[in-house]
């Protein structure tokens, strides 16, 4: 009776593991597959394409920052090596596919495991959001 207890719950821990490891390649071939997509062109295959993000103070700072970065963009000038360019655009994607992508690049070039979920890029959207609109009435 205990070894069937015992199998029993080896046998649910390893059937749960299964599932979130499928869960996590499944979000990762996605991340992977909008990447190659929409990033490679610029960032390269590990984030030293043209526009480099392998230096990028980025990797340094809390996650709510690139998911703001891939959502709404970057200003700025950057070069490349066939001439200057203004800035990043936004990526034109869900907030799903947002958190998958965000959640690749860091794995691909900070080498650091997170977890980024949908509702994180809800969380970050609203809060640019309600900050645009609190510079918008400052400078009425």
């Amino acid at each position: 009776m205990v070894w069937n207890t015992a199998l029993l719950l080896l046998t649910t821990a390893l059937s749960c593991s299964a599932v979130i490891n499928l869960s996590a390649g499944t979000q990762n071939d996605r991340g992977r597959a909008i990447y190659t997509e929409y990033c490679l062109r610029c960032h390269g295959t590990k984030g030293q394409g043209p526009v480099s993000i392998q230096q990028k103070e980025i990797w340094n700072k809390p996650i709510d920052e690139l998911i703001r970065i891939v959502a709404f963009g970057a200003r700025g000038l950057m070069s490349m090596s066939n001439g200057t360019r203004r800035g990043m655009p936004a990526a034109p994607y869900s907030d799903a596919e947002i958190a998958q992508v965000s959640m690749y690049v860091t794995q691909l070039v900070a080498k650091k495991d997170v977890l980024i979920t949908e509702q994180d890029v809800v969380r970050v959207r609203q809060q640019h959001t309600k900050s645009v609109r609190g510079k918008f009435r400052a400078a009425r």
